[in-house]
């Protein structure tokens, strides 16, 4: 039986390696677009809901300014 040698054998364990990271990146890189397409459609359903619900409410009265108590300047 001929022996593959030892260079052949460690070629072929990188290159499995290889096709292993090449294929994790791709399903990393899968589950990231998820995620961000997830967080994009709940960000605009919450801006919706937002809109929505400032659309209803009557606008806010300025707050009066508060007379303060005023600090003395240290001499």
């Amino acid at each position: 039986m001929a022996r593959p040698n030892k260079a052949t054998a460690d070629r072929a364990d990188a290159a499995a390696v290889r096709e292993e990271r090449l294929r994790d990146g791709k399903l990393a890189r899968r589950e990231y677009e998820q995620n961000q397409s997830a967080v994009l459609v709940n960000m605009q359903r919450l801006r919706a809901l937002r809109l929505s619900r400032e659309s209803e409410l009557p606008p806010a009265a300025e707050p009066k300014p508060s007379g303060g108590s005023k600090r003395r300047a240290k001499t």
